[in-house]
């Protein structure tokens, strides 16, 4: 159905704690009906647990550190209106 497609999921906390348990359930659905999932997350690598991780995300690294609130709002803009 959307196999061409990419998703970009902005996630506080996933896959690590406890925190956002839904993304677990939803995200094995959502691996079925998008060709690449973009995950960005601050705290990806901070926990030994980690829940489920399918093998069509892509974890965006350094997101939360390297760049500025107005850095992120223009990316933001270019990915939704350019």
């Amino acid at each position: 159905m959307f196999k061409d497609r990419i998703l970009i999921l902005l996630a506080s906390d996933y896959p690590n704690g406890n925190t956002e348990v839904f993304l677990e359930t939803e995200i094995k659905f959502l691996e079925t009906y998008f060709k690449k999932i973009f995950l960005v997350s601050p705290f990806y690598k901070t926990s030994s647990y980690k829940r489920y991780i399918p093998s069509n995300l892509v974890y965006i690294e350094d997101y939360c550190c390297k760049y500025s609130i107005k850095d992120k709002l223009k990316s933001l803009f270019y990915i939704f209106f350019i």
